[in-house]
């Protein structure tokens, strides 16, 4: 969930933006498939400004079914795409993610560039391998405006991939 809307202004500052955003959608949509006899998981990622048909809204991005129904309405949305049944859901606000990553000490990861975008406020400034505290980590799984994305929504979606398997 992309919710910030009860922080303080300062606290905002943090998740790359300095204006209230009202309402709330998801910030990312994750599909997961686990198969525990081959011990893997399939991952499908949604870009936040696909259009699809929200049940009883008619079709608009598939962000916004979230604000139009919260995690119900965008399970009903995603199930009713894929045509898959979705057996459990899991959500994580913007704070939740930093947290997590800090609990665990940061997180690894290598880049072959660096990787700036202010917006996020994501500052990687050389290529190599880098451990990214939760704040980092929230403006690297973020990020959509870097110089030399070909196709940003799908450069971020990369990027959120290549944070899960690290």
């Amino acid at each position: 969930s992309d919710a910030r809307g009860t922080l303080p202004p300062e606290e905002q500052a943090r998740f790359g933006t300095e204006e209230t955003v009202p309402g709330e959608r998801s910030d990312t949509i994750i599909l997961m498939h686990f198969d525990p006899r081959r011990e893997k998981a399939v991952v499908v990622s949604f870009p936040r400004d696909l259009r699809v048909e929200i049940p009883h809204h008619g079709m608009d991005k598939v962000n916004a079914a979230y604000e139009m129904g919260g995690p119900r309405l965008t399970i009903q949305t995603i199930r009713q795409f894929m045509g898959l049944p979705i057996h459990n859901y899991v959500e994580v606000d913007l704070a939740g993610f930093q947290e997590i990553v800090d609990l665990l000490g940061g997180v690894r990861l290598c880049v072959d560039r660096p990787l700036h975008d202010e917006l996020a406020g994501l500052d990687i400034d050389r290529k190599g391998c880098h451990t990214l505290d939760g704040d980092q980590a929230l403006a690297f799984v973020r990020a959509r405006n870097i110089e030399g994305d070909q196709i940003p929504d799908f450069s971020r979606i990369a990027r959120q991939q290549q944070f899960m398997r690290a």
